[in-house]
């Protein structure tokens, strides 16, 4: 690592590379390890997250970027969600030798090299799984990346300095060198403008701030302000891993609620000044002999200084009731006992005095909790008081001293209210012993003789007659016999066990146990797990209505499409095929599937630094797989098990793969229908023809308006991501169970990444260049077809039929298409004027000879990579993450 010039001062460049250079030394030491022992996963995430925020103080968001994108992959490895094997230790030590070439180069940045960082961070985030929902939340309300760094650290220094003074009281009690550097910790922290937004850290810090102002005060207990800075620790800890990891600290969490109740309890442990006299019994004396020097009084309050405790008063009435949470308003109300103990000593005028009154009750409403459980009323009194104390620059003291002594008593009468009530009364006789209704027996010996209980038969005698004595009754034959008492109800063993969401997190527990665990601790773990639990539901019966929806459509539209056949014209059109023309179009529409494959290997793209295509086998054994499982499986399977056969074979999640094809279905509509155009514009075409009753270039005008405006919505979702993906997982949130909508989510995020494309213009362009060569080749085949059955339709006919065909398989049909394909084709050739019988042989043959290549394909493909038919029908639908990362 590079060492900046000894003799030029210090810049942040310069801090950044030498503080940077020895996280990722450190770094690189944990990876260091020998294979099959991963890193400490704790100071793995710590260091990560450190050498995020040294960046992000430093200004230089790219590397921050890639520093992220390790973070992420540390968290993942923590929490065993990715293993650690020879991969990921490869692609770890990878990333953190990139970073150090990144922050040699800081001083002379580049923008290809934030195109690097930027891409090796994404890679690592899709290696490490997707950010968490709870950050995602937190950049939505606005609090960014740099300022949640920058409180994780001062919070963490904070915490660390409490901790050091908690240690050094225990120690020394009168230590008061560690408080100072709490102090200075507290400056950095106590004046971010952010800091409003992050309750309860602000009341947190000034209850801190409070009790180092007041540590040595009379009759504060140097262990209780030890132990107070202890939680303090731990709560400031707390809230600077949730500031980093969610956005904002929970109010609630059990830390503060720990830190408030120490501090209710060094307030209590203040006591009020005792006057002696008052120790003395009510007798005649003596009593006091000689009185000391009583202590001077204080100082008369001014009309400017009681305006002021006025206007302090009225915005503590509003900071409690504003208050979000019970304990940030038990912190807001506890920072107001310094301020009734300064004014319960003051005097020197009727309104001091009646002032000094109010603090009292007010400062023992405090200790009793009212500020708490009574919270409106008390600021209600606060308000008034403080109201009243505004006014005396202008009005009579007498007066205002009789309206706060109302309000004094109205707060007495709070604190009465809000304590315990009082036990009633008891009559003392009730309290005398139960007159005995025998003689006791007694031992024959006194009590000072009586031996010891020994384990001989002595012993046994002398513990025999203790009992006899204390009531205990011989040995009963007819009780031991007699009916016991009813024993609890039994209880099913089956409402013991894991059920539902329950289950499956208890199975993650255990898995993340096991992996830790040695001897014992792993065979109750297996014991545990040992004892079956129910099987899953089975798919078979999602499968099964698929089938029977997909055979009565194709029944449907096969009987529509027999209807009024002649079968004798349909054998003739059938033995009057051309077998070579046939083959050409057999040949055409096959070559289909290249063409597909050459045009998804433009569009899926790795996601390393320079967005390499993927090799052409793997590729082309999805296509031919998806192709062929459409053929075989109903309910269009094919589009699910190209993407499942792409994600086990590339670095590419399954839902980004998905939603590379369902961009490729958007091009195709486009395409088709730009096409379909072109031939209804024809002078050939027909005049007036319609398609089911409807005008056919008004259903091909609105279909194009529909995918038109599914076209202009991928746009804008893909310009800006974060929005839309932030507003879909709230509504999802609002609507579906939390595991559920985690999982939305993750899908949502997979298929935006595959819109990616429509961001490119070289590569959109690419594909659209792809298609129409595509669509004209699949055309041709038809036009070629049209040969070989001696049809003399024109050549715009085949983008008409096309057209329709390709929008007719959409429907729900069985596999293959059969039935809907056929009744198409008959519809689109009945338009040129060919009879359904003649149509009806066109489809048959062509749908028939191009089923059978694709399908073969598929197959030979299926078993290059391995893979069964049975495999495909258990496609997983959720967003599966592999080795490495794709855009597209």
């Amino acid at each position: 690592m590079t060492t900046p010039n000894p003799g030029a001062p210090l810049g942040m460049s310069d801090f950044f590379v030498l503080e940077a250079g020895e996280y990722l030394e450190r770094l690189d030491a944990q990876l260091q390890a020998p294979e099959g022992t991963a890193p400490a996963p704790d100071e793995f995430v710590r260091l990560a997250r450190a050498l995020r925020g040294s960046a992000l103080m430093a200004s230089h968001q790219a590397i921050a970027r890639a520093a992220s994108g390790l973070e992420a992959l540390a968290r993942a490895v923590r929490e065993a969600r990715r293993p650690w094997d020879a991969a990921t230790r490869q692609i770890a030590i990878r990333a953190v030798d990139d970073l150090k070439i990144f922050v040699r180069r800081a001083t002379s940045w580049t923008e290809a090299d934030t195109a690097k960082a930027e891409a090796l961070g994404s890679q690592l985030e899709q290696l490490g799984g997707r950010p968490s929902a709870q950050i995602r939340a937190a950049e939505v309300l606005g609090l960014d990346a740099g300022a949640r760094a920058f409180v994780a650290r001062e919070g963490a220094a904070i915490a660390s300095a409490l901790d050091r003074a908690a240690q050094a009281l225990r120690t020394n009690p009168l230590a008061h060198d560690p408080l100072q550097h709490v102090l200075r910790a507290l400056q950095p922290l106590r004046g971010l403008a952010a800091l409003s937004d992050l309750p309860p850290l602000p009341d947190l810090l000034e209850g801190i701030e409070r009790t180092i102002g007041e540590f040595g005060r009379p009759g504060v207990p140097p262990r209780e302000t030890g132990e107070l800075f202890q939680a303090a620790a731990g709560a400031i800890a707390k809230a600077a891993r949730q500031v980093a990891e969610r956005g904002r600290p929970d109010p609630e969490a059990p830390e503060f609620q720990a830190f408030a109740a120490r501090l209710v309890r060094l307030e209590d442990a203040a006591p009020e000044v005792v006057p002696i006299a008052s120790l003395y019994y009510a007798d005649s004396g003596p009593h006091v002999v000689r009185r000391g020097t009583p202590p001077a009084r204080p100082a008369t309050l001014g009309r400017l200084e009681l305006v002021s405790h006025g206007e302090h008063l009225r915005q503590a009435a509003d900071s409690l009731e504003r208050a979000p949470s019970a304990t940030q308003r038990e912190l807001r109300a506890h920072t107001l006992a310094g301020t009734f103990r300064a004014l319960a000593s003051a005097g020197g005028g009727p309104l001091a005095d009646r002032v000094a009154e109010f603090a009292r009750a007010a400062r023992d409403a405090l200790t009793a909790g009212l500020a708490v459980q009574n919270a409106v009323a008390f600021a209600a009194e606060l308000r008034k008081a403080g109201d009243l104390l505004a006014r005396s620059s202008s009005e009579d003291e007498e007066g205002l001293a009789a309206q706060l002594a109302e309000h004094t008593r109205a707060v007495q009468g709070l604190a009465r209210s809000g304590a315990a009530p009082a036990a009633p009364v008891v009559p003392i006789e009730s309290l005398a012993p139960t007159a005995a209704t025998g003689p006791a027996p007694r031992l024959p010996v006194g009590d000072d003789a009586i031996p010891p209980e020994t384990p001989d038969i002595v012993g046994s005698w002398v513990t025999y007659r203790r009992l006899v004595a204390a009531g205990v009754g011989p040995a009963s034959t007819e009780a031991l016999l007699g009916p016991g008492a009813a024993g609890p109800p039994v209880v099913d063993i089956r409402t013991l066990l894991y059920s539902g969401v329950r289950a499956q997190q208890r199975a993650q527990e255990l898995r993340v146990e096991a992996k830790h665990a040695t001897g014992e601790q792993l065979r109750a773990l297996v014991e545990e797990v040992c004892p079956p639990s129910p099987p899953a539901p089975s798919p078979r019966r999602a499968s099964r209505w698929a089938w029977v929806v997909g055979l009565a459509v194709t029944g449907a539209f096969l009987a529509w499409a027999v209807r009024g056949t002649h079968w004798s014209e349909v054998r003739a059109g059938l033995s009057a095929v051309d077998p070579v023309l046939l083959f050409v179009a057999v040949a055409l529409a096959t070559l289909t599937f290249p063409l597909r494959t050459i045009r998804w290997r433009v569009m899926l793209r790795n996601s390393d630094d320079r967005g390499t295509p993927f090799p052409w086998p793997p590729l082309w054994h999805a296509v031919a797989i998806g192709f062929m499982a459409n053929n075989l499986l109903p309910a269009r399977a094919g589009e699910f098990a190209r993407a499942y056969v792409a994600s086990r074979q590339l670095p590419v999640r399954f839902t980004t793969a998905l939603a590379s094809i369902g961009v490729e279905r958007v091009f195709d509509a486009l395409v088709m229908l730009a096409l379909m155009a072109l031939a209804i514009a024809a002078p050939s075409f027909p005049a007036h023809t319609t398609l089911l009753g409807a005008p056919l270039s008004r259903l091909a005008g609105r279909t194009a308006v529909l995918f038109g405006a599914m076209f202009v919505v991928a746009f804008a979702v893909v310009l800006r991501p974060a929005p839309w993906l932030a507003l879909f997982e709230r509504a999802v949130r609002a609507v579906f169970p939390p595991r559920l909508a985690e999982r939305l989510a993750g899908i949502a995020e997979g298929l935006v990444a595959g819109l990616e494309v429509l961001k490119r213009p070289g590569r959109f362009a690419a594909v659209l260049f792809w298609s129409l060569v595509l669509w004209l080749t699949n055309a041709a085949s038809f036009a070629v077809c049209f040969r070989a059955f001696g049809l003399h339709l024109p050549l715009e006919g085949s983008l008409l039929l096309q057209g329709i065909l390709g929008f007719a398989v959409a429907l729900p049909a069985s596999a293959g298409f059969f039935g809907v394909f056929e009744k198409g084709a008959q519809l689109t050739l009945q338009i040129y004027g060919i009879s359904p019988s003649l149509a009806l042989a066109y489809a048959v043959a062509y749908h028939l000879s191009t089923f059978l290549p694709i399908t073969l394909l598929g197959l030979s493909s299926l078993s290059r990579v391995r893979l069964h038919l049975r495999d495909l029908r258990r496609v997983p639908a959720a967003d599966t993450v592999a080795p490495g990362g794709a855009e597209l």
